[in-house]
């Protein structure tokens, strides 16, 4: 089990986040739903070491099999970042095996913008390029905020098969408004509301 301890944040007075502890199933694909401002994504980037909670110190999250283990956790946000450079160049970034770069852009069916600037992708483009940088390392534990927002139906349905395939062996928390992929990728589903995990 993956522990995470009591998580708090307050903006501007107001309480965004307010979460005991509780813990991750390592190998389980967790989908976080609800409202806008419930706290979604400020648990994201709490969890991923982004954001410092009201203890004033980084969130690392342990194991509850190795005490002392290092998790490696990955986060990509959104709207990914994009470097002022070519798809393959912009994978790359995230390592060296050139195999599974083109493996990846395969995967993703994106061939076609090979030697493009990334700069130049339409919103669902940048998306996939993020999932496919994203997954050129293996991590712990995953953390994809609206992964696939921007994406048509179908590139929708071909990334949630992708990353259910990525997430074997790894703890995956997957932040959604699509409510109609929750059911198909995830073992468990967490309700947020006003801060809380309902």
């Amino acid at each position: 089990m993956i522990i995470v301890k009591r998580i708090k944040k307050i903006y501007n007075g107001q309480v965004v986040l307010d979460i005991e502890n509780f813990a991750l199933e390592e190998g389980k694909i967790y989908a976080v739903i609800g409202p806008n401002g419930s706290g979604k994504s400020t648990l994201a980037k709490i969890l991923a070491g982004l954001l410092i909670d009201d203890s004033g110190k980084k969130k690392e999250l342990t194991s509850g099999l190795y005490i002392g283990k290092k998790i490696n956790v990955a986060y990509l946000p959104q709207k990914p970042y994009i470097f002022d450079i070519s798809l393959e160049k912009n994978l790359m970034i995230n390592g060296t095996d050139k195999k599974k770069c083109e493996e990846l852009i395969e995967k993703f069916e994106i061939g076609y913008l090979k030697g493009k600037n990334a700069k130049k992708f339409s919103g669902g483009e940048q998306q996939k390029m993020g999932l496919a940088r994203l997954m050129m390392q293996d991590y712990d534990v995953a953390i994809l905020d609206e992964p696939t927002s921007a994406m048509d139906e179908v590139s929708k349905n071909k990334a949630i098969s992708i990353i259910k395939e990525y997430a074997e062996g790894k703890t995956l928390i997957m932040i959604t408004h699509d409510l109609s992929k929750v059911n198909e990728i995830a073992d468990y589903v967490l309700r947020m509301e006003c801060g809380k995990i309902v």
